[in-house]
């Protein structure tokens, strides 16, 4: 489930729950083998998403920034076989240097599972 608010033109935010069932099957491996992180599991979270979009043109912007950040919150009280936070927050800008040059620039850090990354297209 996923509520949106769009909090003012260029800011919106997502709240949601999600419940979700994960299973291994049809394995020619015995059980005892599966890893831990494999293992079926319930996975109950809340979380929240925050976008900020200042860029100019979506599909190809020539100045502006994209920001997001993600936030979840699964728990052994909510119906989750494991508690874990997850986190990632992305940044992407456009900086016009003069009519045929601009600087682009990517940037994202999260947790779990989630490497730091910059990028310079």
């Amino acid at each position: 489930m996923q509520l949106t608010d769009q909090v003012t033109p260029l800011t919106t935010a997502l709240f949601r729950y999600t419940f979700r069932r994960v299973l291994v099957t049809n394995l020619n491996i015995l059980s005892e083998e599966i890893p831990l992180f494999n293992q079926p599991t319930l996975v109950s979270q809340f979380g929240v998403t925050w976008f900020r979009d200042s860029r100019d043109n979506p599909a190809d912007a020539s100045k502006g920034s994209f920001n997001s950040a993600d936030f979840s919150d699964a728990d052994t009280h909510f119906g989750s076989s494991a508690s874990f936070l997850r986190f990632f927050f992305q940044n992407s800008h456009v900086l016009p240097r003069s009519a045929a040059i601009q600087f682009r620039a990517f940037h994202a850090i999260g947790h779990p599972g989630t490497v730091i990354a910059t990028r310079f297209p």
